[in-house]
């Protein structure tokens, strides 16, 4: 039997968006499992969550010339931070899959980006 997993890396320049981008996508995961109302584990194996893990920031600092011309030593510097969570969500089949990915690319976030990873494992004897 075939099974999907579902990898999403959240990054945002602000705490809060990522915070309601993973709620959001804990809603998303929860409307795709009522749609189908299958129950996608036997009752041998346990029911596993989605999880959230939160990487470390990034910081970006950037140095430029205030002036192009003599003042070598006025200098101006930026601060670029971004911070970044990796949601992992529970196997699926791969006939429900398409369904969660097509609500995880229409869902509108604003102020975070989504890279979105999908693993497929079959077994070996069906």
């Amino acid at each position: 039997m075939e099974k999907t997993s579902i990898r999403v890396t959240i990054k945002s320049f602000q705490q809060p968006a990522i915070e309601t981008a993973i709620t959001k996508l804990t809603q998303l995961v929860r409307l795709q499992e009522s749609i189908h109302r299958i129950s996608l584990y036997t009752k041998q194996e346990k029911r596993e969550k989605s999880s959230c893990t939160a990487l470390p920031p990034s910081i970006k600092r950037f140095t430029v010339l205030r002036s192009p011309h003599i003042d070598k030593k006025s200098r101006e510097q930026f601060l670029q931070k971004s911070v970044a969570a990796t949601m992992c969500f529970p196997p699926t089949t791969a006939k429900t899959a398409p369904l969660l990915l097509a609500l995880l690319k229409n869902s509108q976030l604003m102020g975070v980006q989504l890279r979105i990873r999908v693993v497929l494992t079959t077994s070996l004897y069906q």
